[in-house]
């Protein structure tokens, strides 16, 4: 049996595993009206760009599916990274770009909401 997809984004990862997670389609920005999820994870060695891809099937279905590939966790250095979420729109909402708080994905209106990530090195 394949393991259970994690809900949300990791707080401490290793440096060359491969990562995985999934997020409930946000209600302030559905998938259905044309809204795309992205991650940028920013930090010691480099900036790393995340696009989640929308589930139609299966136990992750109706839902954002982000997969991060052992090749671009590699390259990684060992520290501590800054994860934001951002929403795009497209069709009516096509030039709409918003940072989200990464746990609800409610726009953020004021200051600066981002999630730290610690990356470990790769034994």
């Amino acid at each position: 049996m394949a393991p259970t997809t994690p809900t949300g984004p990791p707080r401490q990862v290793v440096a060359g595993d491969s990562w995985r997670w999934k997020v409930a389609d946000l209600s302030d920005y559905p998938q259905s009206e044309g809204w795309a999820l992205k991650y940028e994870l920013a930090g010691v060695s480099t900036t790393l760009s995340i696009t989640p891809v929308w589930q139609t099937s299966g136990d992750d279905a109706s839902s954002w599916l982000a997969t991060v590939t052992t090749t671009e966790t590699a390259a990684l250095d060992a520290g501590t990274y800054t994860l934001i979420a951002r929403v795009e729109g497209s069709g009516d909402y096509d030039g709409y770009d918003y940072t989200v708080d990464v746990e609800t994905g409610e726009q953020i209106r004021s200051g600066y909401n981002h999630w730290l990530v610690t990356v470990t090195p790769d034994p």
